[in-house]
């Protein structure tokens, strides 16, 4: 993506590693046939930061027990310096004859976002609430680390761009073991 007003240099010519773009696999799946999806297994995964079972877990303690010990980990999120710019007054937003009101709430000192969301359709009312824990790049950074990923790469979008005030989004790509 070109950025001539910032004075980015355009890498739309220039190979992915060159360029410093994320490359992600399969990304190319329009030149080939769809594969069936495979089943999908879920098992718990403990996070660092996260809360332990047990106490001698702890928060920390870099690889986990059952993480693959090599492997590229790609996040993409919206960060809370991008939240910070986008958490407004209540926004209303009329379709038609349906009405949605947005409120979000910033929680625990920025820790967590709250959203609730209000449709009012004809005479019957909706409602729905939203609450998530928020991450600075900073902080996601130190978590990914504590993981036990030893590169860690921070961008603010997929294009490779920095993650400064013109970013679209947290992207971290992490890399642990070879």
């Amino acid at each position: 993506m070109s950025r001539p007003d910032r004075g980015s240099p355009d890498l739309t010519d220039t190979p992915p590693a060159a360029a410093g773009r994320i490359e992600v696999p399969g990304a190319d799946t329009a030149r080939r046939p769809p594969k069936p999806a495979p089943p999908l297994r879920a098992r718990p995964c403990p996070v660092a930061g996260g809360h332990a079972a047990r106490k001698e877990q702890g928060a920390g303690g870099g690889r986990r027990p059952g993480a693959a010990p090599a492997g590229t980990l790609l996040l993409d999120l919206a960060g809370k310096e991008l939240l910070a710019r986008r958490v407004t007054p209540p926004k209303v937003v009329r379709r038609g004859e349906d009405l949605v009101v947005q409120t979000d709430t910033v929680l625990d000192d920025w820790a967590r976002l709250r959203s609730d969301w209000v449709l009012v359709r004809g005479d019957r009312v909706v409602r729905a609430r939203l609450e998530w824990f928020v991450y600075s790049a900073v902080e996601l950074r130190g978590l990914v680390e504590e993981a036990g990923f030893g590169k860690v790469e921070v961008f603010g979008g997929f294009d490779g761009r920095p993650y400064d005030e013109h970013a679209e989004r947290l992207v971290v790509r992490a890399v642990r073991g070879a």
